[in-house]
């Protein structure tokens, strides 16, 4: 009779501590892509409204140029490139300057008189390398880009 001893505030936490994985890996992933499914097929209804009732208003209108009028404007495929560029540069330049201030803050602490333990030196290394790895690459895809660039417009 072990097993009706059981404390329920115990099985609520661990309850709890599985629940909590499963709904932000699986059900919020597939919340936002079902709300942004159901975002752009509420965005087309709208469109098809006007549309529909610029027809029955006006027989004679052009509906292509009306689709033009009404659809955003798009980005040319060098506005995409320039402005994808720009994000390389940024997010490379934060990235870098990031890891390179963690390494310098473990050799300033090291310096300054043994304030460093393993524990802050595992700590920094997984937090260092990874996001100055991650900067340096940004940075080279965003020169390697930017010479992709120049070709293109010769």
């Amino acid at each position: 009779m072990e097993f009706l001893n059981i404390n329920p505030v115990y099985v609520i936490e661990e309850f709890g501590d599985i629940i909590k994985p499963i709904l932000i890996l699986v059900v919020l992933p597939i919340t936002i892509f079902w709300l942004y499914l159901r975002n752009r097929k509420d965005e087309n209804e709208k469109r098809t409204q006007i549309v529909m009732a610029a027809i029955e208003k006006n027989g004679e209108i052009d509906v292509q140029e009306f689709f033009k009028n009404l659809n955003k404007p798009r980005k040319t495929v060098r506005e995409k490139l320039v402005m994808q560029l720009h994000w390389e540069l940024l997010l490379g330049g934060i990235f870098t300057v990031f890891g390179l201030v963690v390494f310098i803050a473990l050799g300033v602490m090291s310096l300054i008189g043994g304030l460093v333990d393993q524990n802050v030196i595992a700590m920094s290394c997984c937090l260092g390398i990874p996001t100055l790895a991650l900067g340096a690459g940004l940075l080279i895809a965003y020169f390697s880009g930017k010479k992709m660039m120049k070709e293109l417009k010769d």
